[in-house]
């Protein structure tokens, strides 16, 4: 489920770097501080980066550095996976809690109270499942803040990494769209779809996308902004006319018919 399975033996994972191991020692002595950079002629005070923030780059692009912010940002992402499975299951307890209520009503009363309570069990039942997005959207943002950290390359390259990052992109867009945000889910779809070429070929992110634009399209229309306006439209009929080539094929007729309503708009 969601490559969960790899997530969770992400922290025993090791990356290797592709460079020599002649070249990698070469690298320690000049970036890492390191014990045979340390007895060099020019001694620790060279070495020292507390105080200077440009030159600490070197510790923040290492290899390690890297790897452990990639355990930071799965433990953010499984905790927010786990949290909303927790929520789902909090919701769905109380919901059989409700049906198992004996309830009596009146004959004069009708249906109208028994639809009232049903309607008050479901804004309970709701608001759990709300509550739990949204505390899985905050462990999210934390795991994005994280990968956003990593710049090592050889981490930036490993399909672990790739594959967390489109995982973190995948459960926000989840939840955010859920909640009916699409002004922030539509960023975040930007951005899985420029994960690589795997990602932007799923049909499924494309019509999201265009729901969000129309959102957006809609939003301009109200406030009379034409431009953003037309903007909008045309990026919204880009990501349908996508998503029914990839969901159909070109030489389907629901792509004929969705090339057609766009040309006449």
């Amino acid at each position: 489920i969601l490559k969960l399975n790899l997530l969770l033996v992400l922290l025993s994972v090791s990356i290797y770097s592709e460079a020599p191991e002649d070249e990698l020692n070469s690298v320690k002595v000049i970036i890492s501080g390191t014990k045979e950079a340390e007895g060099g002629p020019w001694g620790k005070e060279a070495d020292d980066k507390k105080a200077f923030k440009d030159v600490r780059i070197f510790d923040e692009i290492s290899e390690e550095y890297s790897k452990e912010l990639l355990k930071d940002a799965a433990k953010n992402f499984n905790e927010s996976f786990s949290g909303f499975q927790k929520a789902r299951e909090v919701a769905r307890k109380k919901q059989e809690e409700f049906e198992k209520e004996e309830k009596y009503y009146r004959p004069e009363e009708g249906g109208w109270r028994k639809r009232e309570d049903e309607e008050k069990e479901k804004r309970v039942t709701e608001k759990i499942i709300i509550q739990g997005r949204k505390a899985a959207i905050a462990s999210l943002i934390k795991a994005m803040k994280t990968m956003d950290k990593i710049q090592n390359p050889s981490v930036e390259k490993n399909n672990v990494y790739l594959d967390l990052k489109a995982s973190i992109y995948r459960e926000y867009i989840k939840h955010q769209f859920a909640l009916k945000n699409y002004q922030q889910t539509a960023g975040i779809l930007e951005k899985y779809l420029k994960l690589g070429e795997d990602y932007e070929k799923e049909p499924h992110p494309h019509k999201m996308l265009a729901m969000c634009y129309e959102f957006n399209q809609k939003y301009a229309a109200k406030y009379k902004e034409k431009s953003v306006y037309e903007h909008y439209k045309n990026l919204k009929y880009e990501q349908l006319l996508r998503y029914t080539e990839l969901a159909y094929g070109k030489d389907s007729s629901q792509y004929d018919r969705v090339l057609k309503k766009i040309s006449r708009n």
